[in-house]
């Protein structure tokens, strides 16, 4: 599994969306846990080399996903470092 980028749902979870071999999904952090809120087909990068949305050519896999959960912009990679060090704090 390869976390693609992390945003703040509505609700103030810290979501990471993912990839997985041929499948990307949504997960968000509740209880001190991943709870996958979406799923669907898709791919990224095979190696990881490429800037590339996690979905590949079709984002719409997790749109839904993204706009129940009132998802924010991507935090960036200072900010993940800090969120995945102090344990995904709520903010």
């Amino acid at each position: 599994m390869t976390p693609t980028l992390t945003v703040k749902a509505a609700d103030g979870r810290w979501c990471r969306e993912y990839r997985r071999s041929s499948t990307v999904g949504l997960a968000c952090r509740e209880a001190g846990r991943w709870k996958v809120e979406a799923q669907g087909a898709g791919s990224g990068p095979a190696d990881g080399s490429e800037i590339a949305v996690a979905s590949g050519a079709d984002g719409s896999a997790l749109d839904a996903g993204f706009a129940r959960l009132g998802a924010s912009d991507p935090v960036n990679g200072n900010d993940e470092a800090a969120l995945i060090r102090d344990g995904w704090p709520a903010r």
